[in-house]
């Protein structure tokens, strides 16, 4: 039998997932695990993805995504100030942890600090170890509304510091 990897050495197990399975099919939980709603796809989703299917669109796509959907995405950006290049700049992933994930690969190399808000979703600084990174964190308070305080996260950079993580 081969030995874990190194990368899955330096992470802890989620304790999040721990709960959901814990009452994973249980009746009446309100459950604040994953993050999942309780509630299930409009029905008009449904239909657009019935008709997807339908049609044929079951297929890989391009690694960044459908380039109408990245499209649609810039537009909805542009309406909010920010102007993002679909073909170069907008990916679009199966979910948030992917894209976080994909981002601290691109961005951190081993050693580099990433500072992340606490109170954090479990997995950021987890994240930040399968890259071979640091998780620094910072706390946030509710007189802050739980976002950085300028003063307590310019203390918080250091020379290591690569990245820091905005959550809202």
């Amino acid at each position: 039998m081969q030995s874990l990897s190194g990368c899955s050495k330096r992470t802890t197990r989620s304790g999040i997932r721990k709960m959901f399975n814990m009452t994973y099919g249980m009746e009446n939980i309100v459950s604040f695990a994953v993050g999942e709603p309780d509630f299930s796809a409009a029905p008009r989703i449904v239909e657009a993805a019935n008709k997807c299917n339908m049609e044929g669109f079951t297929k890989y796509t391009p690694n960044a995504g459908l380039l109408p959907l990245r499209e649609k995405i810039a537009v909805t950006l542009k309406e909010n100030n920010c102007a993002i290049d679909p073909e170069k700049e907008i990916i679009v992933t199966a979910g948030g942890m992917e894209a976080l994930l994909i981002t601290m690969m691109v961005l951190i190399d081993p050693g580099e600090e990433v500072i992340i808000a606490e109170p954090y979703w479990a997995n950021y600084p987890e994240q930040v170890k399968i890259v071979e990174g640091i998780p620094k964190t910072v706390k946030v308070t509710e007189e802050d509304g739980f976002v950085y305080n300028p003063v307590v996260l310019r203390k918080a950079i250091s020379p290591k510091t690569k990245v820091i993580l905005l959550n809202s």
